[in-house]
């Protein structure tokens, strides 16, 4: 009689167990705080959300210490700065490995006008947001 007891008790776990594994929707979500992109490029707003982050590109004044936008004249023969350019100098070649061009901005400006298109709305908006993208 113990051992059918086991026997049963012993299915019941592993019925149980095996038929927990099957909760395929439940595991595989996506969590709801994550941008997709279903979940982004619906409306003018998100438009607007993604062209705002482009204008990280222009230089800003950093406060005392940092000259900001003043400082980009050493990148030219206008400033002396406290240490030498290495472009202006002649030290900056292509075999060196530094990097003369950054291209992520370009690159997400491109990604905008690849996916603004999805976005509902009012096309006046949406003509706005684009017309940013292609400042950028």
């Amino acid at each position: 009689m113990k051992s059918k007891h086991i026997l049963y008790t012993g299915l019941i776990i592993l019925t149980g167990i095996i038929s927990s594994c099957k909760k395929n929707d439940l595991l595989n979500q996506i969590p709801p705080t994550a941008l997709t992109q279903e979940s982004f490029w619906n409306t003018p707003n998100d438009l607007r959300l993604y062209v705002n982050n482009l204008y990280s590109v222009f230089p800003l004044y950093g406060g005392f210490g940092n000259l900001g936008i003043y400082s980009i004249d050493g990148n030219s023969d206008n400033m002396i700065t406290q240490s030498p350019n290495a472009r202006l100098n002649g030290a900056l070649t292509v075999n060196n490995g530094a990097a003369g061009a950054d291209w992520v901005n370009i690159r997400n400006a491109n990604y905008f006008l690849a996916n603004y298109k999805k976005a509902v709305g009012n096309a006046t908006e949406i003509n706005k947001y684009l017309g940013e993208a292609y400042f950028f």
